[in-house]
């Protein structure tokens, strides 16, 4: 037996502690980065995890398991940032991976999850969605029905469903996610609070608003408690539940909800991000339903100049908001002004949507009757 080795196994013995340092410092990296992730900071949990990838790569190489672990975590990270770019590192790293650990191994199908779950935000649901059905059966088989990875693929399944405007299935599989999680891991786990925004958001999609209202007012409070108030989880439940409690005619607690977001997102990541974009939006769209209609002009006016250079002219978001101007001065019977933001609106949802598409008929609509308005005036 080598000397070295002898000292190892020497040590081990005399010292039980020494045998599991080094996996314990390398949980702790790991750790480290997650906690920097599930904080929101992105870009200091990416740096973090491309060191540990070049740390690994330089002590192991780039085909160890420490090395493609480390690998997986990275794309992980950017995925919560630049969702192609994950895609295109987990497609390549897929390969790798199944050769070093084997087809059917932890990190081989926790890869195929992550991905199929990239190629849905990059439009390729159709696809993720028949891959989660084939994976699926395997992680069930491998690791276990109630085995946190197949929990998420089986919530990644539910989200490619949402995507593919099948809001129903989606929710017989997240109820049924969330059920297990709740009795295996707790009502208060991150996977299982993330699990119920899901479900939330298929309620919301079924017009199913009050029962979407209450999960939200249940949720909100332990999302604020565990995650903390100013985390993306718990902004976007309250995004959820602004947006449910108008479709519900609760016009003054969705402006105020509107409101303290508004105030959260510019001071979090700025007045020109598209989530303060987006809040100030939507105040501006309650405001009009109030009748506060020179209010929301106002809002509407100074938000179009910078859609349009944030997002772009042709942006849907940009044309909304040109359609909702116009029917606001409408409203006022301010045509004359209305009618060159209705026209703006409908050429290019024309160009974008095409014009069978149902919103391009409602500009095509009111670009009809501000013209005959304005040609009897």
């Amino acid at each position: 037996m080598k000397p070295l080795l002898v000292c190892l196994l020497l040590l081990s013995t005399l010292c039980p502690g020494a045998a599991n340092a080094q996996e314990d410092t390398r949980k702790k990296a790991f750790d480290a980065v997650y906690a920097l992730r599930n904080a929101g900071k992105f870009p200091e949990a990416e740096k973090a995890a491309q060191a540990l990838v070049t740390e690994r790569t330089k002590a192991h190489g780039a085909e160890d398991k420490k090395t493609l672990r480390a690998e997986l975590l990275l794309a992980e990270v950017i995925q919560g940032q630049r969702n192609a770019e994950a895609r295109d590192r987990l497609q390549q790293l897929l390969p790798r991976v199944t050769q070093v650990f084997g087809a059917e191994k932890r990190e081989t199908l926790i890869c195929q999850s992550r991905l199929f779950s990239a190629m849905t935000t990059e439009g390729q649901a159709t696809e993720a969605a028949e891959q989660f059905r084939k994976l699926i059966p395997v992680e069930t088989r491998v690791l276990g029905a109630e085995d946190p990875e197949t929990l998420s693929s089986r919530r990644r399944l539910a989200a490619a469903l949402i995507k593919l405007e099948k809001p129903a299935e989606a929710e017989v599989e997240l109820r049924q996610v969330l059920a297990i999680r709740e009795r295996v891991f707790g009502a208060e786990r991150p996977d299982t609070l993330l699990s119920q925004t899901y479900l939330i958001e298929t309620l919301d999609l079924q017009d199913k608003d009050t029962e979407a209202a209450a999960m939200s007012r249940r949720l909100i409070p332990v999302e604020t408690r565990v995650l903390g108030p100013e985390n993306t989880m718990t902004l976007s439940s309250r995004k959820r539940l602004a947006s449910v409690l108008w479709k519900l005619e609760k016009l003054d607690e969705a402006a105020a909800e509107y409101r303290e977001l508004l105030a959260i997102y510019t001071r979090l990541e700025g007045p020109e991000h598209a989530d303060t974009l987006s809040c100030e939006t939507n105040l501006a769209g309650v405001m009009a339903d109030q009748g506060k209609d020179a209010e929301a002009e106002t809002q509407y006016r100074r938000l179009i100049p910078i859609h349009t250079r944030v997002l772009g002219a042709e942006d849907l978001e940009t044309l909304r908001i040109c359609y909702n101007l116009a029917m606001c001065l409408w409203k006022q019977e301010k045509n004359a002004e209305a009618l060159p933001y209705a026209r703006r609106a409908l050429a290019g949802r024309l160009k974008v949507l095409g014009k069978d598409h149902p919103t391009t008929k409602t500009s095509q609509e009111l670009v009809d009757d501000l013209t005959k308005t304005n040609v009897k005036a």
